[in-house]
């Protein structure tokens, strides 16, 4: 993960109303997002909003540190993802009720870069594919 200044505004673009929808985008997507390149932006000077963790001193020594910027391809990709679980929300996987102690979806546990979540996103779209789905149907009833 690299250092990102803004880490409340991406926490805010992931924001959605429903709360399910939110804390899955959360898992999917926040680290990923902060690892994305495509997404980040080098700061370099000290920023005026810094957070408390970033001091002067820390700024100087720890860096380099970054802006996330919700570029359109960014969007896209979450708007992708977003649709995936909308989807999945929608279709009551059992997944989704796969929890860990803290609440976090065990299917989602181990994602950490966006290739990760679109790997995750894939092999879910890839099941619901409707040839896919009336094969396996076939197969069952035989």
């Amino acid at each position: 993960m690299l250092n990102v200044v803004n880490q409340e505004d991406l926490r805010r673009f992931l924001q959605r109303d429903q709360a399910l929808l939110t804390m899955l985008l959360m898992q999917c997507l926040y680290r990923g997002l902060q690892c994305e390149s495509t997404a980040l932006q080098e700061v370099q000077e000290f920023p005026d909003n810094a957070p408390d963790w970033l001091t002067p001193e820390r700024f100087r020594t720890k860096g380099p540190f970054y802006r996330f910027v919700a570029t359109p391809e960014i969007i896209a990709l979450v708007q992708r993802v977003e649709a995936w679980l909308i989807e999945a929300i929608a279709r009551k996987e059992a997944w989704l009720d796969e929890r860990d102690e803290q609440g976090r979806v065990q299917r989602l546990m181990h994602i950490g870069k966006i290739p990760h979540a679109i790997d995750k996103m894939e092999k879910g779209l890839r099941r619901w594919h409707p040839t896919l789905i009336a094969r396996r149907a076939l197969s069952r009833q035989r």
